[in-house]
């Protein structure tokens, strides 16, 4: 222990030494490090400004993304409706649309027994009217040989009284 007391100045002043060199260095090496630290946090600082930017922009895209959806629903919702309130029309008219066509179906029938019957009406009342036409002109002959039996016979009675 001797040389320590002899040399203790010399090694407090190595110590000191030692301790002002490592604590240079480590402030050095900590500066150093800090301004990475200062530099990348700056950096990732920026990158997250523009990370917000970008999502703050893509939010008000989703938002309005979102909006166009909804009235995109709404009005898929509006034209299932009307297809609905169409088709239930649609199947409405086909109903009327078959009911209209037996009835024509059956008017149809109907004019045809209808014109068959207005034709043998007709064909009847030409025959009758044939018919008519002969008993007319036979009745027109029965008048004349009437007229001619009364002429006869007022000839007879006038004979009768003569005689």
């Amino acid at each position: 222990m001797s040389f320590f007391e002899k040399n203790i100045n010399l090694f407090l002043m190595i110590i000191i030494v030692l301790s002002v060199v490592t604590f240079a260095g480590s402030t050095v090496y900590f500066q150093d490090t800090l301004q990475e630290l200062s530099t990348d946090t700056y950096s990732t600082n920026i990158n997250l400004a523009s990370c917000n930017a970008s999502l703050q922009s893509k939010m008000r895209e989703l938002n309005r993304t979102q909006q166009i959806l909804f009235a995109t629903e709404t009005d898929i919702r509006k034209y299932d409706e009307l297809y609905e309130d169409k088709s239930g029309e649609l199947s409405e008219t086909s109903t009327e649309l078959s009911t209209a066509k037996k009835d024509l179906s059956d008017y149809t029938k109907l004019y045809a027994e209808e014109k068959k019957r207005a034709k043998d009406l007709a064909d009847e009342v030409s025959r009758l009217t044939k018919e008519k036409n002969t008993l007319s002109s036979d009745n027109n002959a029965y008048k004349l040989e009437l007229a001619q039996y009364k002429d006869l016979v007022s000839d007879l009675q006038d004979d009768l009284r003569y005689c």
